[in-house]
């Protein structure tokens, strides 16, 4: 009988144990989905504030180089693209200041023969890009 009984107590406490484990690991999980989720939105939040922030007067383009910015959105936006790039596109356009992105637009429009603004719109899922599109707007480059 002492066996028995001993055998029942670790099953027991096994169980119990693996029930734990398994709550405590979904609890865990479930805070780290909670974290991200707040993260993305909260940079997302920013990415949107970005593009609506009032021209800076003093801003400078002097030094900013946009070929290699026109080689990545050339990758994103021309020609067939089965994938949809908004967050790519939006890293580069959001981390210029007003000065560079209407240089960028204007190296952009010698380039390809039109605007950043009508290249971006022509894209099928154009929804997909109104912060971008609604900064190059703000900046007059519709």
């Amino acid at each position: 009988m002492e066996k028995g009984l001993t055998k029942t107590i670790l099953s027991a406490a096994g169980i119990l144990l693996g029930i734990g484990a398994t709550a405590y690991l979904v609890n865990y999980l479930s805070k780290e989905i909670k974290k991200n989720k707040a993260k993305k939105e909260r940079e997302q939040r920013e990415q949107e504030e970005v593009g609506n922030q009032p021209v800076n007067v003093g801003e400078s383009s002097a030094k900013y180089d946009p070929k290699e910015d026109i080689k990545s959105l050339a990758s994103y936006i021309i020609g067939w693209n089965v994938f949809y790039y908004p967050k790519e596109i939006g890293d580069i356009i959001f981390k210029l200041n007003d000065a560079e992105v209407k240089k960028l637009n204007s190296a952009w429009k010698k380039k390809y023969k039109k605007s950043l603004y009508q290249s971006i719109s022509s894209e099928a899922h154009a929804g997909l890009y109104d912060s971008i599109l609604g900064r190059l707007k703000s900046l007059g480059l519709a």
